[in-house]
């Protein structure tokens, strides 16, 4: 029984320090990612949503965004931001807010989430830019927006 015990203990603890280390790695290769995350969403995110041009989300969009919205979905939504925002006027940047590391074969991927403060023709709005890294390429993987403009 004390030999089990000690067993058990032992694979516990091990189970522990691997948590510990994956942990630590994650938040190294989030820190890592980081600078050039922020870039990548102060870069495109006014791209796309300056005059609200679908084609500039497609572009850089992630194939899971791709395959979870259908095209006129886009279309559509880009099409009421347009109407019931307008252009935009200014774009505070973006604050990074969650994070995950999901590890892989092909490496780890990492995915940062940004908020950023933007003013449009027709009233204030917050955006929520979820960007996905694989290998070296950023792409966007979900882009929300919040606005009482777009309730009116």
């Amino acid at each position: 029984m004390k030999k089990a015990l000690i067993v058990l203990g032992g694979v516990f603890l091990s189970l522990i320090i691997l948590a510990i280390g994956v942990m630590a790695a994650s938040y190294w290769i989030m820190t890592a990612a980081e600078r050039d995350g922020k870039a990548y969403v102060d870069r495109v995110t006014p791209m796309i949503v300056a005059a609200w041009d679908p084609n500039a989300l497609v572009g850089q969009a992630s194939q899971q965004f791709l395959s979870a919205t259908p095209r006129v979905q886009i279309d559509t939504a880009f099409n009421a931001f347009s109407n019931r925002l307008g252009t935009l006027q200014r774009y505070g940047g973006g604050t990074r807010g969650d994070f995950f590391v999901n590890f892989t074969l092909r490496g780890p991927v990492v995915t940062l989430t940004y908020t950023a403060d933007a003013t449009f023709e027709k009233g204030p709005a917050t955006l929520r830019i979820r960007t996905v890294r694989q290998g070296a390429e950023w792409k966007v993987r979900e882009l929300f927006v919040h606005s009482d403009a777009l309730l009116r």
